[in-house]
């Protein structure tokens, strides 16, 4: 591609303009996953957002109650914590921002560790509810498979 010289430039050579490459940027669920729940906790106030101690009461009640009774409904709420629970941990735990290179122009999504006890505190949480979660994963898979057969 040819482009001219452009008048108010004065006498500035013409150069050669080689047609440049389009980069797709490759992001992982978990990446994708932690950005939208980030977006999400900005917009709200401090006084809309449950504590997390509520919601780990909740979720060792509700665990329990899956144990006893695992039914969907006791599924649906048990995952519904779960995803709150990790949800405002993360968002507090780490810090996500975007950084575009100067010297190669590529863009650089850094994920800041910002509270190490908060992420011990959810290492724990998902180690006791290792029982829960084991019946939880197995009603989805078989769920999962009647979904398949019914298809």
């Amino acid at each position: 591609m040819r482009i001219d010289g452009v008048s108010d430039r004065g006498n500035a050579p013409d150069r050669e303009v080689k047609k440049k490459r389009r980069v797709s940027l490759s992001v992982s669920p978990f990446l994708e996953s932690l950005v939208e729940a980030e977006l999400s906790f900005d917009g709200e106030e401090e006084g809309e957002k449950r504590s997390l101690d509520e919601i780990l009461r909740d979720l060792d009640e509700a665990g329990k109650k899956l144990k006893d009774d695992p039914s969907l409904e006791n599924l649906k709420r048990y995952k519904s914590l779960v995803k709150s629970f990790l949800k405002g941990a993360l968002m507090r735990a780490y810090k996500v921002r975007e950084v575009m290179s100067r010297r190669t122009g590529k863009l650089f999504v850094l994920v800041e560790r910002v509270d190490r006890a908060l992420e011990e505190l959810v290492e724990g949480v998902l180690k006791r509810q290792v029982d829960a979660l084991w019946i939880a994963s197995k009603l989805e898979e078989i769920r999962g498979l009647l979904i398949d057969i019914y298809r």
